[in-house]
C-alpha cells in the first residue's frame, strides 16, 4: 500500500478518498489519471484549468500573409524574406550563410528587373 503525504499527514489513497466528499473512483481518477494533488482532490485547493480553459488562454497567432499571385509579387516577397534573413546576420563575419543570402538577393534582383522589363513591354 502506497502512502501519500499531504500537509505532514501520510495516508493511503483510500483513506484520503474517505476524507473527501466524492466517490472513491472519482478521487482515484483525479489523482492517478488527471494528476491532481491531494489538496485539489479534497477540494482544499482550486483544480487545474480544464482543457477548454487552457485552449482559450492560448495566444492568438496572426494568419500568414497571402502569397502574391503574380511572378513579380513572388519575387518581391522573396526579396523581402532574404533581406529579413540577411538582417539577422548583420555584424557577423562573412559566413557561408550570409554569402549565400547575398548571392540569392543578387539573383532575385536580376529576376525582378527582367520581370519589370516584361511588364513595361506589355503596357
Amino acid at each position: 500500500m502506497k502512502l501519500i503525504t499531504y500537509n505532514g499527514e501520510s495516508l493511503s489513497l483510500a483513506d484520503w478518498a474517505r476524507r473527501g466528499t466524492g466517490s472513491w473512483n472519482t478521487f482515484r481518477n483525479r489523482y492517478n489519471k488527471h494528476h491532481w494533488t491531494i489538496g485539489q482532490c479534497l477540494g482544499l485547493e482550486p483544480p487545474p484549468p480544464s482543457k477548454r480553459e487552457r485552449r482559450q488562454s492560448r495566444p492568438v497567432v496572426p494568419p500568414k500573409p497571402a502569397t502574391p499571385r503574380t511572378p513579380l509579387g513572388r519575387v518581391h516577397a522573396n526579396i523581402a524574406a532574404a533581406q529579413a534573413e540577411l538582417a539577422k546576420h548583420i555584424g557577423r563575419a562573412a559566413s557561408e550563410r550570409r554569402v549565400a543570402i547575398e548571392r540569392r538577393l543578387v539573383r532575385l534582383r536580376a529576376e525582378e528587373s527582367r520581370l519589370d522589363a516584361n511588364v513595361v513591354e506589355l503596357a
